[in-house]
């Protein structure tokens, strides 16, 4: 089995592992029992998959309202900007049929964004400083652990 397809390209199967198991161990620091969720990275594609393949995911009525309201936020203003300047990432990074489940719509210009975005935010992560390109939270606790 190959390793998961970012937006920016695959990603190496023993990373994927690793990613999987962080993921499993943020669940523990978040209060979710060993017994939730699929216990490894196999486990978790095959039923990512048939999840995708299913007619489960946006069914529900609400579903296409709320990616309306996340990927072009209705206010404030700087948020709508934000929206429209970033809608081609949730666009670009949904399964075509989820994404049309969502009524959210593939077109030029959302995939000449995402383009040009998996040339350049490559270059930008190496490019930056840690400051910008973490997460508030991953950052202090970084810093605090004297790894930045």
């Amino acid at each position: 089995m190959k390793g998961y397809h970012f937006a920016w390209g695959p990603l190496p199967r023993d990373r994927c592992d690793q990613l999987y198991r962080d993921f499993r161990r943020f669940g523990a620091f978040a209060g979710l029992g060993e017994e939730v969720g699929p216990s490894d990275y196999e486990e978790f594609r095959r039923y990512y998959d048939r999840m995708l393949a299913g007619s489960f995911l946006g069914s529900h009525p609400l579903s296409s309202e709320i990616a309306e309201a996340v990927v072009h936020p209705p206010a404030p203003w700087r948020d709508r900007v934000r929206g429209h300047a970033t809608d081609f990432l949730p666009i670009e990074t949904l399964p075509p049929r989820i994404r049309s489940c969502l009524g959210l719509r593939s077109t030029r210009w959302t995939r000449v964004r995402m383009a040009m975005f998996r040339v350049v935010a490559p270059l930008a992560f190496q490019v930056c400083p840690k400051r910008l390109t973490y997460y508030p939270e991953s950052f202090r606790a970084e810093r605090a652990r004297g790894l930045l």
